[in-house]
């Protein structure tokens, strides 16, 4: 029996079986030939969904928008704030420091409303170590990062308060790259995986550069067969739904049946030649 978290695969167990009876195919090179099958497809339902170079400009989209706000598009479908307000850098060296109840000014609008913040947002000279380490610490229980629905400022009066994190463009810049860099990296653990079952074919090499922790428990060979795959990335629930796991098994179990109704299809026409 192969093993995923969560998933039954008693189908894929059963036609395994079955292609074993028909084809003669050592059992345990069976399991392991589906097991590093069945992580690849699972690598492609883990977000961002796909394997090639759409799914990697959909996920680097996707840490942008974590960042500065506004729709997620098929990831989440929501409206978010976001993380940062981003300032050009000549800005920040032109801030005029009117303390006003707590607040800062930043900058006023030709329509006379005042854009503010506290010393709490400002960060415009924060590392980018700490900017990274406040974008782990906001992730939601979703996977995504920053309020729902919510916005940028609080008004009050004239004032609008800025209520993100303030920084500059340079930074912002780095953050993202550094970040963006890091897209594949949930996709990887299944990777590592398929790596320890003959290898990371139909992975694409952004996501395999990444190496991140898989566990692979191949008893294949013991008086009753088994295989168990895991992904260890430990938020790896966030970025693959029950649903999308369903849907890679889903995928197998199909691929499966053709190959069953192949072999059947070959034995008939060796029986029975035209």
């Amino acid at each position: 029996m192969i093993t995923v978290d969560k998933l039954d695969l008693s189908g894929l167990d059963e036609k395994l079986r079955k292609i074993a009876k028909l084809t003669k195919e050592v059992p345990a090179d069976l399991m392991r030939q589906e097991g590093r099958l069945l992580a690849v497809e699972l690598s492609r339902y883990t977000q961002p969904f796909g394997t090639g170079e759409e799914a990697q400009r959909l996920g680097e989209g996707a840490v942008k928008g974590d960042l500065l706000g506004g729709g997620r598009g098929g990831w989440a479908g929501v409206k978010r704030a976001g993380l940062f307000y981003v300032i050009p850098d000549g800005l920040a060296s032109q801030f005029k420091w009117e303390h006003i109840e707590g607040r800062i000014r930043l900058f006023a609008r030709r329509d006379g409303k005042v854009y503010g913040t506290d010393v709490n947002h400002l960060k415009y000279n924060a590392s980018i170590q700490e900017l990274e380490e406040f974008h782990h610490r906001s992730k939601n229980a979703d996977g995504s990062y920053g309020s729902e629905a919510g916005t940028m400022t609080q008004d009050n009066g004239r004032w609008k308060f800025i209520t993100k994190w303030v920084i500059k463009q340079s930074q912002f810049d780095e953050l993202l790259k550094v970040l963006t860099a890091k897209v594949g990296f949930a996709k990887s653990g299944w990777a590592t995986c398929a790596e320890q079952l003959g290898g990371t074919r139909g992975i694409q090499k952004w996501v395999t550069k990444h190496k991140a922790p898989g566990t692979v428990v191949d008893e294949t060979t013991a008086e009753q067969p088994k295989l168990t795959i895991r992904n260890d990335t430990n938020y790896t629930s966030q970025v693959l739904s029950e649903s999308g796991a369903k849907e890679a098994l889903r995928d197998r179990e199909i691929k499966l049946t053709e190959r069953i109704k192949n072999i059947l299809k070959s034995r008939f026409h060796l029986l029975y030649p035209e």
